[in-house]
């Protein structure tokens, strides 16, 4: 599981990077086309790892967040995700700042290496996508900021990368799964 998790998350940091790479044909059957949508949610308190440096990193940060979870009694039923607080075509990699988090039902006192943090974006535009991690998965990245550069908002905050299940791998070797990608957006006057 710690494996996938890893590949899981590099796979997508790597994605939010990439040049645009045409698209091969997919013995996958085709999924129905995701629609943004902006939706208001409510702050909430979630468990931290805070990490700095390399998205290599993700495996241990993975096992890390799941043992002191388990430890200090903080649930983990609930979809785990990232926190990418940097451009990474604009921040050096051994200075970009992410955590990996898990939400928790209200306030609760968690003990070092984990952080409390609390998720105050309460506008976020969101795009589900099931399918290959691949440049598939790329375009949705693309799509969602460019729907939102066209639709009158403006990034306002972190992306987020929850993870709705847990990745298979087809026949090609591809992983497939679903995610929610949120990016916290404000209106542009």
């Amino acid at each position: 599981m710690k494996k996938i998790f890893f590949l899981t998350l590099l796979i997508c940091a790597s994605l939010l990077v990439l040049p645009v790479i045409a698209q091969e044909e997919s013995e996958e059957p085709a999924e129905e086309e995701s629609v943004v949508t902006v939706k208001e949610i409510e702050p909430y308190f979630y468990a931290a790892l805070e990490m700095t440096g390399s998205y290599q990193q993700h495996e241990q940060a993975f096992q890390t967040l799941y043992e002191q979870a388990n430890s200090q009694g903080i649930p983990t039923n609930n979809p785990p995700f990232g926190v990418y607080y940097d451009d990474p075509e604009t921040t050096p990699e051994e200075e970009l700042t992410w955590d990996l988090g898990l939400a928790l039902p209200e306030e609760k006192e968690v003990k070092e290496p984990l952080t409390l943090k609390k998720w105050d974006y309460t506008t976020v535009a969101t795009l589900d996508y099931t399918g290959p991690w691949n440049e598939e998965m790329q375009g949705a990245f693309l799509k969602i900021f460019e729907w939102i550069a066209d639709n009158g908002y403006t990034p306002a905050g972190p992306v987020m990368q929850m993870y709705l299940d847990q990745p298979t791998q087809n026949e090609q070797g591809e992983w497939i799964g679903s995610v929610t990608i949120a990016v916290a957006v404000s209106k542009t006057e």
